[in-house]
């Protein structure tokens, strides 16, 4: 990949980002999939040069991508301020990110605490998860900020990373709910509450030095 050679592309499997204009091409209804698998996401709306704002469903096609139980899921996230919603949460869970095999809409699925700015991700459904906030201590992410975020799963051990450091880490479902499945971004969350910049997904757990080395590549795009 030209883009961004700083990434890790080894067993990359879904890579969109707003700064690259092979993925944000200026179309607003079909983000593109620069990994080479070309799953593209598309919306009615909602997608612009800043980033893809809540309010609106993305999916991608069904894939296999996350039917396993090594992998990694990465992104850009900043949960915004509102006259309405002044604290950046709306009182209900908001969906991030889903992958909803059948059974299920947490295979994984992510989600911002109602009341809370922290995430609720989670393997399984019998609640398995790793959940996390902006520090290893569990606070709440910051207000109208970017940050890189995302776990990865190696059998049962979930590890939770925010701008490329290791926060936590804990057990989980393995194996997780089993079968194919589009992947959702933004499927249920308030709109303008959040933005999305970019997406790595990938079909392995990523190291920490991996996980440093992507964020290393993405931060200075959005500020961090």
């Amino acid at each position: 990949m030209s883009y961004n050679p700083g990434i890790v592309t080894s067993d990359l499997g879904l890579c969109l980002d707003v700064f690259n204009p092979e993925s944000f091409t200026g179309s607003t209804t079909t983000w593109f999939d620069i990994s080479g698998n070309n799953l593209h996401a598309t919306g009615a709306s909602g997608l612009s040069a800043t980033g893809l704002a809540s309010g609106v469903a993305w999916n991608t096609a069904s894939t296999s991508l996350l039917n396993t139980d090594t992998h990694s899921v990465f992104f850009t996230i900043r949960f915004n301020s509102t006259p309405t919603y002044p604290n950046g949460t709306s009182g209900s869970w908001d969906q991030i990110f889903g992958y909803p095999a059948p059974g299920t809409d947490r295979s994984p699925g992510i989600w911002r605490y109602p009341s809370e700015r922290r995430i609720h991700w989670r393997y399984s459904p019998d609640n398995s998860g790793v959940d996390f906030g902006q520090t290893s201590g569990g606070a709440e992410f910051a207000l109208n900020t970017w940050f890189y975020i995302g776990e990865t799963k190696n059998g049962a051990t979930a590890t939770a990373y925010v701008n490329g450091a290791s926060v936590t880490s804990g057990s989980v479902s393995s194996p997780k709910t089993r079968g194919n499945a589009v992947i959702q971004l933004f499927p249920g969350f308030t709109s303008t509450l959040a933005q999305i910049g970019c997406v790595h997904v990938y079909n392995n757990p990523l190291t920490a030095a991996q996980v440093e080395q992507n964020f290393n590549a993405v931060r200075r795009n959005y500020g961090i």
